[in-house]
Parts: structure tokens; sequence; C-alpha cells
């Protein structure tokens, strides 16, 4: 079992939802396509819903089959760290069930995931204005405060957690710097193909 600690918060992966999540890396990387899945809470443990493919830009994630929805993982095909939709649309889902936690990762391409939890959701006057376009990281930066600094988790983590080690052996792990968070070409991987 794997638990991601965001500022106070933790939540329990079950092995099957890491199997996931390097499953819908493995379909990003051959499609080009975004992939995902619900993190469906069941009895304090976050198990995969269903995996939905998307197109190269976005993905409607269906909703639990069992538990309750307690965030979403997708891949983005391209160097990209959270979109101001993903914020956005995550807020949105959270209104209709404030009192679940709210865990939100996404891929940068095949070398990790990133993830990020709700502290908080806005009031529903300030809510509406939040901005939902351009997608720019001066947008982005109006909705952060209301989530956790981001945390990383490298695919040889995943790994290496299927295998038994426990998450407290591994050593922390530094995001890698995203494209659209002002890095250089040095600061990201390059896009494979």
């Amino acid at each position: 079992m794997a638990k991601i600690t965001l500022e106070g918060l933790s939540f329990d992966l079950a092995p099957e939802t890491l199997e996931a999540m390097l499953t819908i890396v493995e379909k990003t990387v051959s499609s080009g396509k975004e992939h995902g899945f619900a993190f469906c809470e069941i009895e304090g443990v976050i198990h995969p819903g269903p995996v939905c493919e998307g197109s190269q830009q976005c993905v409607a994630i269906k909703p639990c089959k069992e538990g309750h929805r307690t965030g979403d993982v997708h891949t983005h095909p391209n160097v990209m760290s959270f979109s101001l939709s993903d914020y956005i649309l995550a807020m949105t889902k959270a209104y209709g069930h404030p009192q679940h936690k709210s865990l939100l990762c996404v891929s940068l391409l095949d070398k990790e995931f990133r993830c990020k939890a709700l502290k908080k959701l806005p009031g529903p006057g300030k809510f509406d204005q939040f901005p939902t376009a351009p997608d720019t990281e001066a947008n982005r930066e109006k909705v952060k405060p209301y989530r956790t600094g981001k945390t990383a988790i490298p695919l040889g983590y995943i790994a290496k957690l299927l295998a038994g080690m426990p998450w407290e052996e591994l050593p922390p792990a530094v995001p890698t710097m995203a494209e659209d968070e002002g890095g250089t070409p040095a600061d990201f991987p390059e896009i494979p193909g």
C-alpha cells in the first residue's frame, strides 16, 4: 500500500491503483492521447475507476462503480503541468462532495506523476470569478492557493512500491520542471518520438 501525504492530508493507494497509473502512461505513450480514471475510495483505500481514453488535450473521467470519488488521475501527452481546466474541473467535482478529500494527479509524459490535494473550496462567489481561459501560469496562480503543494511520484518509484518497498524508504522526489512553469529546455525531458 502506498501512502501519499500532502500537507497533512493522506491517501492510501491500492496496488491496483498504482498498476493502473502505469497502464495509462503506457497507453498515452503509444497513442498520444490522454488517459485517466477516477480515484474511488472504498473503506479508506483508493482504488481505480474505469480507465478512459480522451483526445490529445482532454479526457472525460467516468464515475466510480464502487465507493466514492475522491479525485482523479490523468496523463498529459505533452510536457505540461496541471492545466487551468484540471484545477477548475477538480474543484467543480469537489463541490458535489465537500466532505471528501480531493486528490488530483497528472503525469508529466512518461517521467512521473505530480499530485496535489484540495485544501479548501472557495466560496461560490469567489469560484465564479476564476478565469477559465486562457490557460496561462498567471491564471493558474489564482487557483493554486486552494490546493496543496505538489509531490512527485516518479514511475520508477511506482515499480518499487509494487515490489513491496515502503513509501517511507524512498528518497524524496523533486517534481520535474514543466515547460509551461517557466522552465528552460534543460529543465524538462525530451518528448519521445
